[in-house]
């Protein structure tokens, strides 16, 4: 019930598990229970990279200005939480941001402003008409 009131709760339409350990069961769990309801699981898996080479793979993301938190207290928790890891008591909230931001980043919502302009070159240069993203 937990996960239905916070998916309802922070408007999430695609919930991310983390493919290790019980993350399958749980994702089959879920599917089960809430298949029928407005949000998608997906299981993510993370590779062979250690927690901290995952955090340092999404490091120029925070870096280059791309991480926007509308809920200022939530993100000094979690601001907090991995600016003490992998030396803090916890580490949920990191797992999560760097799960999150590299599944953003693979997907295409998250792109560099250079990548974006070498993709508007590139279609110009074959011709195609640019639309942007969000129309004004």
């Amino acid at each position: 019930e937990k996960v239905r009131e916070t998916v309802g709760d922070y408007g999430i339409d695609h919930l991310l598990i983390e493919d290790r350990a019980a993350g399958h069961s749980v994702a089959q769990e879920l599917r089960r229970i809430y298949g029928y309801d407005d949000f998608g699981v997906q299981l993510v898996n993370p590779g062979k990279a250690d927690k901290v080479a995952r955090l340092y793979a999404v490091q120029h993301l925070f870096a280059d200005g791309l991480v926007y938190a509308p809920m200022k207290q939530w993100a000094e928790t979690v601001i907090n939480q991995i600016s003490q890891f992998p030396k803090g008591k916890h580490d949920d909230l990191v797992d999560t941001t760097s799960m999150a931001m590299k599944y953003l980043r693979e997907s295409g919502l998250i792109v560099r402003s250079n990548e974006h302009t070498a993709a508007l070159d590139e279609s110009r240069s074959l011709g195609q008409k640019v639309e942007p993203l969000y129309p004004v």
